[in-house]
């Protein structure tokens, strides 16, 4: 994949870290905590932050508006979304009024004062099914052949490593101490540079090393990314971006704390008190951002010129690369680790190695050692004894790890098993019939679309070839990648009895991954490599422009989005909408900027393309409108990438389920609102995720996308002065065309 971050700028469900106290960070290998600041404040990987500093009219003071007698004063226009607590009307709207929260208003009302999404009941769906089939000891093959025994007993042993607590509490930081103590006693930048290019050190702490492709119709070759300790290494270094609004900031600074915390825990361990160790991360946050703050993140563009995003990135060899930053052993590390023959080397915003270069100085030496020995940790922590973290895990509102809960936790990442766990759990709660119909739902809307750009009078016919080329090329990893997962069968880990352990046997997987990574380099490029740096049974999915592949994740499916029983209406409303809403990023603001096969080229041209951001220019302004909490409108240039998505997503499932004589409109508009139901504790929430999510608020998404369309006003009888009606010559169309 070209970035792990790529989920965050082409998802469709927001992952809420609040609500459910998700563990992500560097775990996953895809999503790391964000952090830096020595006070408060957290994330979970699967948040973004919004680039945009525009939307807010003034800072809301208080945590809801109040009447002159002291009583909480409902807000939102044109809708009371009622999501938040405090902020429920007294009784149901009519649906006429206000769809969403007519659908909605009993569980709303149920749970308020608690944060709740009820898409995201069942989002560990997955890892349970993993520990209750460890727990049974039944290790086969699957009847379809998808996975292999060799396969399970490999990942047996990482379990059964994992499980066992009392070896790993008696082994401590005994077997990573020796690297720690390399990098501890050197005595010189050129000696730290040594270590970091030794092929006996296993670890890259500043560069992360992707195999991808620059081209779908080409080769993969090996992307360059910062490998951060505070934030996410491909989305995260929007929140090293200083704002001038303060809304902003304090959306950025809530994604911190966990990592924050992390990173204490590793400084004690590493011999710091409680007081140093706070010191030394305001510093390292410091040294991190001076270089980090000029890193990718995708939704820097969505102020930018039409055309910027796909021009971000860069090709060259790998002494241009190394050239960048000649103080770090850049070309060592690409060699180190078997990434020497690629074709080409990408780099995203290359200026961030031209700072990093600045900073990586003999005059840092001793922070540069300190969070070497930090990022080692950061690696490393998850395949140590538990007990170490605990403290940590106890400071964000975590339990102890227990025997289980770590081996699911270890098994459950992107270097080690979170593919075949995935797979496993497909085979075994996925019969073909269900395969073939979320297949025949994507094939219908990939017709739609097609249809859609055929009769749109405002392309011109070389656009409208341009896009249907990227249709026709888009790889479509339907709950599996396009090429297939990875086969572990020839990964032999070394058991417990023989002298394994758990931390061993990580490093001995980290280095087979690799090597099955290098034998693509070079091969013609399959979109299997969006799925190889992140886990699947993540409750997303994601476009990604590189591979023009549109990614439904295991995790996402089982989560209840989508059940075998589903009415056809539920089945377009929920699922549906989701498979239209990732195509339709492959046809928005940013999107656009890249053709049929991952090169940066817009597919929109001349009169086509300025009918198009006049198009976005509506949306945007309309999203402008939205009162979402006192004094605060609605942030549409931040949400135009998302929103676009949505509304091009449902005309794609509406001209679809047109073809349908029988289609019930009411129970699909129901069920648009079902899918997003959602319950904040308090306004402060509220802003935290409206500046630190670049999708549009849950009612939002609901109600401005539905109202566009006729079935709407004509299952419900709207008429001028419901809250739900929108004047013919107001509503808004991407590709559809109304008649």
């Amino acid at each position: 994949m070209r970035k792990k971050g790529q989920i965050r700028i082409a998802s469709f469900m927001l992952i809420l870290s609040l609500a459910f106290g998700l563990t992500a960070c560097k775990e996953n290998q895809d999503a790391t905590t964000e952090s830096g600041q020595t006070e408060n404040v957290s994330t979970e990987s699967g948040q973004k932050s919004q680039s945009t500093e525009k939307g807010s009219t003034e800072s809301a003071s208080a945590e809801s508006g109040s009447t002159e007698s002291g009583q909480a004063e409902l807000y939102g226009s044109p809708w009371i979304d009622g999501i938040v607590t405090g902020n429920l009307p007294a009784e149901k709207p009519e649906a006429k009024d206000n769809l969403y929260l007519h659908y909605n208003y009993d569980v709303i009302a149920e749970h308020q004062g608690q944060q709740y999404v009820p898409v995201m009941e069942k989002m560990a769906e997955i890892k349970t099914y993993f520990a209750q089939y460890m727990a049974s000891g039944n290790l086969t093959d699957a009847k379809d052949g998808s996975y292999k025994k060799a396969e399970l007993e490999q990942l047996s042993i990482l379990y059964q490593q994992a499980s066992d607590l009392e070896t790993l509490g008696k082994t401590g930081l005994s077997e990573v101490q020796p690297y720690l103590d390399r990098i501890k006693n050197v005595k010189s930048l050129s000696e730290l540079n040594e270590v970091l290019a030794a092929e006996d050190f296993p670890f890259s702490p500043y560069l992360y090393l992707l195999v991808s492709t620059a081209d779908l119709s080409g080769v993969n070759t090996v992307v360059v990314y910062p490998e951060f300790q505070f934030v996410d290494n491909m989305e995260g270094a929007m929140n090293f971006q200083d704002s001038e609004d303060e809304n902003v900031t304090n959306a950025r600074l809530q994604s911190l704390t966990e990592a924050q915390m992390k990173t204490l825990q590793h400084l004690q361990l590493l011999g710091c008190g409680a007081d140093e160790a706070k010191q030394k991360i305001a510093e390292l946050f410091s040294f991190e951002k001076s270089y980090g703050k000029d890193a990718y993140f995708s939704y820097r563009y969505q102020d930018s010129e039409y055309g910027a995003y796909s021009k971000c990135e860069e090709q060259m060899s790998l002494d241009e690369l190394a050239a960048l930053c000649p103080n770090y052993p850049v070309k060592e590390t690409v060699l180190k680790f078997g990434k020497g023959g690629s074709p080409s080397y990408s780099v995203f915003e290359k200026n961030w190695l031209n700072t990093f270069n600045s900073v990586w100085t003999e005059e840092n030496l001793e922070l540069l050692k300190t969070m070497t020995m930090v990022k080692v940790l950061d690696e490393c922590y998850l395949y140590l004894d538990p007990a170490l973290y605990d403290s940590m895990r106890a400071s964000i509102g975590q339990p102890a790890m227990d025997a289980a809960t770590n081996a699911v936790t270890v098994c459950d990442q992107t270097t080690t098993f979170a593919h075949l766990i995935s797979e496993m759990y497909i085979a075994d709660h996925y019969a073909q019939e269900d395969i073939d119909k979320l297949n025949r739902v994507t094939s219908d809307l990939i017709a739609s679309y097609k249809e859609m750009i055929e009769q749109s009078s405002w392309i011109d016919e070389k656009t409208k070839e341009a896009m249907l080329l990227k249709l026709k090329e888009m790889r479509l990893c339907i709950l599996a990648p396009d090429g297939g997962y990875v086969d572990f069968s020839t990964l032999s880990l070394t058991k417990s009895e023989d002298g394994g352990t758990l931390f061993q046997n990580y490093l001995k997987m980290k280095a087979w991954m690799n090597e099955t990574m290098n034998k693509t380099i070079g091969q013609p490029s399959v979109a299997q490599c969006s799925w190889n740096y992140y886990t699947p049974d993540t409750v997303n999915c994601f476009y990604d422009p590189f591979t023009n592949s549109i990614n439904i994740l295991p995790g996402f499916t089982a989560s209840g989005m989508y059940r075998s029983d589903m009415s056809e209406e539920e089945l377009m409303a929920k699922i549906g909408w989701v498979i239209g809403h990732e195509i339709g990023h492959g046809f928005d603001f940013l999107g656009s900027q890249y053709n049929a096969y991952g090169r940066g080229e817009s597919i929109f041209i001349g009169n086509s393309l300025d009918a198009y951001l006049e198009k976005v220019k509506k949306l945007v302004a309309y999203l402008d409108t939205m009162e979402i909490l006192p004094g605060i409108q609605g942030l549409g240039n931040g949400w135009k990438t998302e929103a676009g998505a949505d509304l091009i997503g449902l005309e794609a499932v509406m001209q679809t389920v047109r073809k349908n004589s029988s289609f019930d409109y009411e129970k699909f508009f129901e069920n648009t609102a079902y899918a997003y139901a959602q319950v904040l504790p308090s306004d402060a929430v509220m802003r935290m995720y409206l500046y630190a999510d670049a999708h549009p608020t849950y009612y939002i998404r609901t109600n401005v996308n539905v109202q566009m369309f006729k079935e709407l006003y004509s299952t419900y009888d709207l008429k001028e002065g419901d809250g739900m009606y929108l004047p013919e010559d107001q509503r808004i169309h991407f590709y559809m065309e109304e008649k």
